[in-house]
Formats: structure tokens, sequence, C-alpha cells
């Protein structure tokens, strides 16, 4: 587990599909990401650590590092980890296998223009303005008085409600790639 080497060019899905993407994890953790595409369609997959409802971290973006549980000392989380496994169950299951890249197009970047620019022979006759020294201010020793500052009025805070998560009704679990046979 850990590069997109295993999740995504060795997934046995993959058929032979030709792919292209890149891994990436954030500072601390905090994120891991893979985007990738095949000839047919470009996806993202991203997991954001975010702090539990109810405790100090609560809607504060936190380490990813042993989300799951699953992945040995240190538990780091990779974009060519979970994230490329996602995108690879849920790509390999959408698009075409025989499909082929064709970088052609008469469009963007990628054209060339049909024009070379040529610079002018002529200097412009608009000289440029020249900067004008102005006078510096003369220093005083007296100090500024301080201006007071307000003391503020505290709002109360509002007490959250919470209630727990509806169970689904549809079949889905917590587990991304269980529905898929992974």
């Amino acid at each position: 587990m850990g590069t997109a080497k295993t999740s995504v060019r060795d997934n046995a899905k993959r058929d032979g599909q030709q792919v292209a993407g890149k891994t990436g994890t954030s500072d601390n953790n905090k994120s891991a990401w893979f985007t990738g595409y095949t000839p047919d369609l470009v996806t993202s997959v991203g997991l954001f650590g975010e702090g539990a409802v109810g405790t100090k971290q609560a809607s504060q973006q936190v380490t990813l590092t042993g989300a799951t549980g699953l992945i040995a000392y240190p538990g780091r989380i990779n974009g060519g980890g979970y994230p490329a496994q996602i995108w690879a169950t849920y790509m390999f299951g959408v698009t075409k296998a025989n499909s082929k890249f064709d970088l052609e197009t008469d469009q963007g970047a990628a054209v060339e223009p049909d024009f070379t620019p040529t610079p002018s022979a002529t200097v412009s006759a608009t000289p440029s303005p020249t900067p004008t020294k102005s006078p510096s201010p003369t220093p005083t020793t007296e100090s500024p008085t301080p201006t007071p500052t307000p003391t503020p009025t505290p709002t109360p805070t509002p007490t959250p409600t919470t209630s727990p998560p509806a169970t689904p009704t549809d079949g889905n679990t917590d587990e991304p790639l269980d529905q898929f046979g992974q």
C-alpha cells in the first residue's frame, strides 16, 4: 500500500487501459489525493483529516496518520494508497479499456501560433517622467497621545445541537470499496 504503482498500474481491473496520474500528500499528513485521467475521464480523489465532532479539534484540519488503523506504524496515509485505490476502483468501473489517447488538437496551448509577432524598430517618443524629491518631514519631540481601546461586549456562544447520523437505507456502508468487492 502506498504507491500508485500497486493501486493503479498493477490493478487487475485496469485491463491494459491507458492512464496517467499524480499523487500528493500535504504537510503533516493532513490531506492526501490522487488525480488521474484516462482517454475518457479526469477524476480527483482527496482525503482530508478533520477533527471529530465533540472533541477539542472539531472542525479543525488534523493529521490522517493512523486514521484507518489498518496501516502499520507510523500509519501514514498518502496519495498512492487509499486515494489511488478509490480512484482506480471508480475509474476502471466506468471507463472503457480500449480507448486511446488522442493528443492532437486545434485548440489551446498545444497549438502553434499562425503568425510571428515582429518588434517595432522605432523608439517611443514619449519620455518617462523624472521623479521629483519631496522634502522629508521634520521630526518632533512630542510623544503621540494613546487612544483608548474600547472593551468588546462578549457575545454568548450558541450551544451546538447534534443528532446521530442516519442509517443508510440503500445498503451503503462506511467502507468505500465494499460495494466493489475489494
